[in-house]
């Protein structure tokens, strides 16, 4: 009888959790709309699709941790959610994307924690803090990374001797002019592959100190990369007369070069990558320290 009682009660709180979450996309049914049609439109955030599988998987390889405690909810976190309906509604009135969708991944960490209690949300803590890269961010950085690359393949035409003369983000070379537009930024490259190395950090690594390295790794890197990029293309350029580098190879030798660069990071992650720490379930009746 005990048996079935538990499984009952099992039964209900999964029913009352999935009520919740279906209620919580119901409430950011907008929020939620807008994020996915900004992964459709923007090609900075076209990875944006395969983060909640990810998260998905990266929670179901914890499912035997997760069975080792029951959940314990938190109902106390009903209070900051409901100050973050209230956030919600005002951001939606004054019609302020980034918060709405900001709003929509923190209510439902908030959600899920309170469900399943503080041991268990510490088990999938960063599958929960991964979510947050869902958040379409980062196009923001596009006049910082239009400068940076605009200085860096300046620096680097100067260092081979080649005459050139800069005039905010325009380049001039003795036969020919090159502009740092928005698309030539980096920022697609650098928000995935920030996606990308955030993830290689947590599944390569175990000391936080060396995940926080590669993190920054792979921050500097494509910044670094696209004026690297940059200054390749002007140089073929000045060396063809113009004739190539300028079209559809333009894009043929960015996209060739930015391959590279992601297979370099996936390859220094492999470098004094960590074992994983072997769990085993606690003993039955002693507490897990």
């Amino acid at each position: 009888m005990k048996t079935i009682k538990k499984n009952s009660q099992h039964f209900l709180f999964l029913l009352f959790s999935i009520v919740l979450i279906l209620m919580w996309g119901v409430i950011y049914n907008d929020a939620l709309i807008h994020m996915v049609t900004v992964w459709s439109q923007s090609e900075s955030y076209k990875h944006c699709f395969f983060v909640p599988i990810i998260v998905a998987y990266l929670i179901y390889e914890k499912r035997e941790q997760l069975s080792f405690s029951q959940c314990k909810p938190v109902w106390w976190l009903a209070f900051p959610l409901f100050v973050g309906q209230i956030v919600y509604s005002l951001v939606s009135e004054l019609d302020i994307n980034i918060l709405m969708h900001v709003s929509a991944y923190l209510s439902l960490v908030i959600l899920i924690w309170s469900l399943i209690g503080h041991r268990q949300a510490r088990v999938i803590l960063f599958p929960l803090l991964y979510l947050g890269l869902s958040v379409p961010a980062g196009e923001q950085l596009v006049p910082f990374l239009q400068s940076v690359t605009a200085d860096l393949s300046v620096g680097m035409l100067q260092m081979v001797q080649i005459p050139v003369y800069r005039e905010g983000l325009y380049i001039y070379l003795p036969n020919g002019t090159f502009h740092v537009a928005e698309a030539c930024a980096g920022a697609w490259f650098l928000i995935g592959t920030f996606a990308i190395g955030v993830l290689l950090a947590y599944l390569y690594y175990q000391k936080i100190g060396k995940r926080i390295a590669f993190i920054l790794f792979c921050a500097v890197v494509p910044v670094l990369a696209n004026g690297v990029r940059a200054f390749g293309i002007m140089v073929i350029g000045y060396i063809s007369d113009m004739k190539y580098a300028t079209g559809a190879d333009h894009l043929i030798y960015g996209w060739f070069f930015f391959a590279f660069v992601t297979v370099l990071i996936f390859v220094v992650g492999m470098v004094g990558n960590d074992k994983a720490p072997v769990l085993s379930a606690p003993v039955e009746g002693k507490e897990r320290m």
